[in-house]
């Protein structure tokens, strides 16, 4: 293992960082305070964990939104050239603007959750659920339901694929399936 990989993992805390300098509060008397700030570095808790398949996902939803949005380059060049009002009063300009701004914040969103995830999934012991794992369930009606655990993020979520319905790890049943072993009995029903 890299020492970088160790880093992203292990739990940091709060580094203080002290900020001097003069303070202006009209409340006080002491024009001359120093004030402590508190910096926080990215820890664990910060760290989402992603399947591979939905980090592709991602990838290649991040490669649409920047080619539609490279895509709108003669569109823009068009709605400057055709009306002879002012940038600001160009309607044909904002609508242009306006989808342009949507794409930009849902490829900004994906990049921010991909800057976010962890380099791996964290591996479960034989047996036991977790992350990546299909999950079959018997109901006390006898009726068996397929889940696959995805992580923090999937595109997936609530679709039923090969006969299982994807649902995140912070979901009510995942939290309940993960860690369980086969036979185990959980409020939802036997693993």
């Amino acid at each position: 293992m890299s020492h970088d990989i160790l880093e992203l993992l292990r739990p940091s805390t709060f580094k203080q960082k002290k900020v001097l300098g003069p303070l202006a509060d009209a409340r006080s008397d002491e024009p001359n305070r120093s004030r402590i700030t508190t910096k926080r570095k990215r820890n664990f808790m910060d760290t989402l964990v992603i399947l591979d398949e939905d980090k592709d996902w991602a990838k290649k939803r991040i490669a649409e939104l920047e080619a539609a949005i490279l895509a709108l380059g003669p569109e823009f060049y068009d709605a400057f050239n055709q009306t002879s009002e002012t940038w600001h009063d160009n309607a044909p300009f904002e609508i242009v603007r306006d989808r342009q701004t949507v794409l930009d914040a849902e490829r900004q969103h994906l990049s921010g959750i991909l800057k976010r995830s962890a380099v791996w999934v964290p591996k479960q012991k034989r047996g036991q659920a977790g992350v990546g794992s299909v999950v079959t369930i018997r109901t006390k009606a006898g009726q068996e339901k397929r889940f696959k655990i995805a992580g923090d993020w999937t595109p997936n979520a609530s679709k039923v694929i090969d006969g299982a319905m994807i649902v995140s790890r912070q979901a009510p049943i995942a939290q309940a399936l993960l860690g369980k072993k086969m036979g185990e009995t959980t409020q939802f029903g036997a693993v």
